[in-house]
């Protein structure tokens, strides 16, 4: 009988330590879960030079907010997939990311953006869109754009055009989603200023000898020849070789990735565009390489351009859970976020397409000089 009270005492006790034990870990403060960045950019292949300097400007910002406190005491997490701007790897990227459950898809390059806006949206996440010129949105009512639409491209570059009393152009473009969609953007705005198109040749990405469509555009003697590629290096390089005798314009991808300071020479009077922080003597320029070096990253031959971009673009999707953190209501939230301060401008959120000043250039003895 003692055996048995002795059992039923000890039991009692033990009891009452463990609900001591739960009292006392309920009273210590509770770890937020941190809110989940699915990134789908290119890491490898020939796009890679895009995709590493725009995590560059991710963790930057992703530092910024998380030594602050976070947002609302959530420390930003990114997971990060390599989708080789190829439409099967962005799949992948996104199989890769969904296994981790992510409160949002940011993903970046045109051709893998298409391939996986329809499966993003019927997993119900919100999608971010940057980086792409491809139209991924207005298929996708879940998914939101932050980056120069093909629109802001042109009407900084056209301008430059005009000023130089260009009345016909030649358009060599990538056949891909991303060139089509930057040749429409380009042709509505050029014949909106009664600029003429009399040629326009695309090549496949593989190519290695531009010969045959610059050789078609030279025989229909455009005033200047718009470029519009990933790598526009080889192209600019075979208007030149060929003699061509047409004032050379680009869209914006040089200046984003760098590729003119890396090469120089071929890029040496052609016109360009370029955000504010590529600009030398702009205020955002100084801001921003001054933010860049405190970050660690290397200044020469870099632009920022890309990095400025990510770091823009993940500074508001934090604004925005800072307001809900319902992930189901981010796209909602997104469009009526208002007025940003960025490191590139201010931004105008008022709508799921949200776009970004670029300003026209000339590559001047090795640098970028703003044509005012």
């Amino acid at each position: 009988m003692k055996k048995i009270i002795f059992g039923v005492a000890a039991l009692a006790l033990i009891f009452t330590l463990a609900g001591c034990g739960i009292q006392n870990t309920n009273q210590q403060p509770t770890a937020k879960r941190s809110i989940k960045i699915g990134v789908s950019a290119p890491l490898t292949g020939a796009s890679a030079f895009i995709g590493t300097s725009y995590l560059d400007g991710l963790k930057m910002a992703q530092k910024e907010i998380n030594d602050r406190g976070g947002v609302n005491g959530r420390s930003i997490e990114l997971l990060i997939e390599d989708n080789q701007n190829l439409a099967k790897e962005g799949i992948n990227s996104l199989n890769a990311l969904m296994l981790k459950n992510p409160d949002l898809i940011l993903t970046t390059m045109s051709v893998p953006s298409v391939a996986i806006s329809p499966l993003v949206k019927e997993s119900g996440k919100p999608l971010f869109v940057s980086v792409v010129f491809a139209d991924v949105i207005s298929k996708n009512n879940n998914a939101v754009s932050f980056f120069p639409r093909t629109a802001d491209d042109a009407a900084a570059i056209i301008p430059a055009m005009l000023k130089n009393k260009v009345k016909t152009v030649g358009v060599i473009y990538l056949k891909s989603e991303y060139g089509q969609a930057s040749f429409d953007g380009f042709k509505t705005e050029a014949e909106k200023a009664g600029i003429k198109i009399v040629a326009a040749e695309s090549f496949l990405g593989d190519t290695n000898d531009y010969a045959t469509p610059l050789l078609k555009l030279k025989g229909s003697n455009p005033d200047a020849i718009y470029v519009i590629a990933i790598n526009a290096i080889p192209v600019v390089k075979g208007i030149k070789s060929n003699n061509i005798k047409a004032a050379i314009y680009n869209n914006l991808i040089p200046v984003f990735g760098s590729l003119v300071y890396k090469d120089p020479t071929t890029f040496e009077g052609t016109y360009l565009t370029a955000p504010k922080v590529a600009i030398a003597g702009t205020p955002e320029y100084e801001s921003f390489r001054a933010k860049a070096a405190a970050a660690g990253l290397k200044l020469d031959n870099n632009t920022l351009g890309y990095t400025s971009v990510a770091y823009d673009n993940l500074q508001s999707i934090a604004k925005v859970f800072a307001q809900d953190s319902d992930a189901k209501n981010f796209v909602s939230n997104f469009s009526k976020l208002g007025t940003m301060a960025g490191v590139n401008g201010t931004y105008t959120l008022t709508g799921r397409d949200v776009g970004m000043p670029v300003y026209p250039v000339k590559m001047e003895k090795g640098k970028l000089v703003e044509i005012k």
